[in-house]
C-alpha cells in the first residue's frame, strides 16, 4: 500500500482504539483496502499529508506500530506448552484448502477440532463445527457499538476519509455487526474447547476469523499459525502479522515481512500442504490424459494460465503465435473468471482446449511440457512439477521479491510464442531452464513436505503432539 494509506490506517487504529469488546479493539478486524480502494487516488495525493496524523513511517516500522494495538494475554487464562494431553488443534479450513489425504496422514483426528463457516458436521473424514455453532444472540451489542462508532464518526465529519459516506457504511452496517458475532463467537469456542494451537489460511482481515481466532487466542496465552496461502503480489491481504508464526514458501517472503519490521523469529519457511500432493499424488499419465482430452500425445503441449486481470485479446495475441508451432495448446481458466469471458476466441481457435473445473489442475501440470503464466501461483506449482515455466510478469511492485530468471520472462506474445518453441526443440535452451529452475527453487520452495513440518511446527509451539 502506499505510504500514505498506511498512515491513515493508522490514524484509522488510533481514532477508534477506545472502541473495543472485551478489552480488543474492534477496528483490527477492518480490512482497510474496502475503506480506501474507491479514493486511493485522493490518499496518494502530496496534499492529503496534512490530513494524516502519522507522518508515513519508514516500511520497517510498520509491524512494531500496528503491534501496540493488539490486546495483552490475559495472564489468569494462559496455558504452558506441554499442558496439551486434551486440548485440540483447530484448523480453520475454509481458507486452508487442504485435502483429505493432509488431514488423515498428518493430523490425530482427537486432536484435530475442524472449524468452519461454510460445512456442517462432517468435512474430509473430520468431524467439523461451524462457527454459528458458537453464536449467541448479541444484536443489542451490535446496536451499542454502531451508536458509539457513530459518535466517533461525527467528531470527524470534516476529514476527507472519516467523513466519506462509503466508508462509514461500510463500517457501521456491514463490518461492525460481523466483528462483534465473531469476537463473541471466538470466546465462546475458547471457553468451551480446550484449544492447544489455532492454524488459519491466511490473516486477510477481509476473513473476519483469519485474525479474529490468532488475535483472542494471543489472550489466552494460545500459539498461532499463519498459512501463506499464495504468492505474495501486494500487501493488502498479507500485512500486518496477527499469528506467533507467519509460515511462508521460502526466502522471498521472508524477505518481504522482514523489510515490513516482522522479526525473524515470527516466520518460518513451511511451504504449503497442498502441494504435497504435486509430489505425492498419482497424476493422469500421458496417453489416458491426452486420449480423454482428444490431443496428440506426440507433440509438445503448452498451458497457459489466465488471470482476471488479463484483457482477452492478451490470450489471443498469445494463442495466434503458438499456434504457428506444432504444439497441443491448454487454456487454464483462473477459478474467479467468467467462464463465458473468453467465447469469441474459443470459437475462432476450436483446437486449443480450455479447462475450468473439470480436470484436477495437477493433472494439467503433470501432462504439459511448458507453461505460460502471469503472476501467479500457478508459475511456482508448475515448476515444481519440474516443468520450464515462462513469466509474463514474475514479481510485482510491492510485493515480495522474487527472482525468477531474466531468461524466461517476457511480455510480447511473438517472443513467448518462439520461446515456447525454442524450449521444445532445443535441448541446450531446455537445459538451462532446468539449472535456472533449480536455483530458483532452491530458495522460492525449499521445503517438500509441508505437512509434516507444520505438524512439527505446531508440536514445538503447544508441546503436543497434533
Amino acid at each position: 500500500m502506499h505510504p500514505h494509506v498506511w498512515s491513515l490506517y493508522f490514524d484509522f487504529l488510533e481514532r477508534f482504539r477506545c472502541l473495543t469488546y472485551r478489552g480488543v479493539p474492534i477496528a483490527l478486524f477492518c480490512y482497510f483496502p474496502h475503506y480506501t480502494t474507491h479514493i486511493t487516488h485522493l490518499i496518494k495525493k502530496d496534499t492529503f499529508i496534512k490530513h494524516l496524523n502519522h507522518y508515513p513511517l519508514s516500511r520497517e516500522d510498520f509491524q512494531p506500530y500496528y503491534n501496540r494495538f493488539l490486546p495483552r494475554a490475559n495472564k489468569d487464562e494462559t496455558f504452558r506448552a506441554g499442558e496439551t494431553e486434551e486440548r485440540k488443534v483447530v484448523f480453520f479450513d475454509d481458507y486452508l484448502r487442504f485435502t483429505k489425504d493432509t488431514y488423515r496422514n498428518h493430523f490425530n483426528p482427537t486432536r484435530t477440532f475442524i472449524l468452519s463457516e461454510l460445512h456442517h458436521r462432517r468435512y474430509k473424514g473430520f468431524a467439523v463445527r461451524n462457527i454459528q455453532s458458537f453464536q449467541a444472540n448479541v444484536d443489542d451489542w451490535i446496536e451499542t457499538y454502531q451508536s458509539r462508532a457513530q459518535q466517533i464518526i461525527e467528531r470527524l465529519g470534516w476529514h476527507p476519509f472519516f467523513g466519506d459516506y462509503s466508508f462509514q457504511s461500510r463500517l457501521i452496517k456491514l463490518d461492525i455487526p460481523l466483528i462483534i458475532r465473531g469476537l463473541d463467537a471466538a470466546f465462546r469456542l475458547f471457553k468451551q474447547i480446550p484449544v492447544a494451537c489455532v492454524v488459519t489460511g491466511g490473516t486477510a482481515t477481509n476473513v473476519k476469523l483469519n485474525a479474529i481466532l490468532p488475535i483472542v487466542a494471543s489472550m489466552k496465552g494460545i500459539p498461532s499459525i499463519s498459512l501463506q496461502h499464495g504468492i505474495i503480489g501486494a500487501d493488502r491481504g498479507w500485512l500486518p502479522v496477527v499469528t506467533t508464526k507467519q509460515a511462508v514458501y521460502g526466502e522471498y517472503e521472508k524477505i518481504y515481512y522482514r523489510q515490513a519490521g516482522v522479526p525473524e523469529t515470527q516466520l518460518e519457511i513451511v511451504g504449503h500442504p497442498r502441494f504435497d500432493a504435486i509430489f505425492e499424488r498419482e497424476h493422469m499419465g500421458r496417453r489416458e490424459f491426452c486420449d480423454r482430452y482428444k490431443m496428440d500425445p506426440a507433440a509438445k503441449t503448452v498451458l497457459i494460465t489466465t488471470q482476471s486481470v488479463w484483457h482477452p485479446n492478451q490470450l489471443k495475441s498469445l494463442i495466434e503465435h503458438l499456434s504457428r508451432y506444432p504444439v497441443n495448446i491448454m487454456v487454464k481458466l483462473h477459478p474467479l473468471e467468467k467462464k463465458d469471458r473468453y467465447n469469441e476466441i474459443k470459437q475462432q481457435y476450436s483446437f486449443v482446449r480450455f479447462f475450468n473445473s473439470e480436470c484436477h489442475l495437477y493433472d494439467l501440470m503433470a501432462n504439459t511440457d511448458i507453461a505460460i503464466v502471469f503472476f501467479s501461483t500457478t508459475g511456482l506449482e508448475t515448476l515444481l512439477f519440474d516443468k520450464p515455466v515462462i513469466y509474463m510478469l514474475p514479481t510485482s511492485a510491492g510485493g515480495a521479491p522474487y527472482q525468477y530468471s531474466p531468461h524466461f520472462v517476457q511480455k510480447n506474445p511473438k517472443i513467448i510464442a518462439d520461446m515456447a518453441h525454442r524450449l521444445a526443440t532445443d535441448d541446450s535452451y531446455a537445459e538451462l531452464a532446468r539449472r535456472e529452475r533449480v536455483r530458483y527453487l532452491s530458495k522460492a520452495y525449499p521445503e517438500k513436505q509441508s505437512a509434516k513440518k507444520l505438524s512439527q511446527l505446531i508440536e514445538q509451539l503447544s508441546g503436543g503432539r497434533p
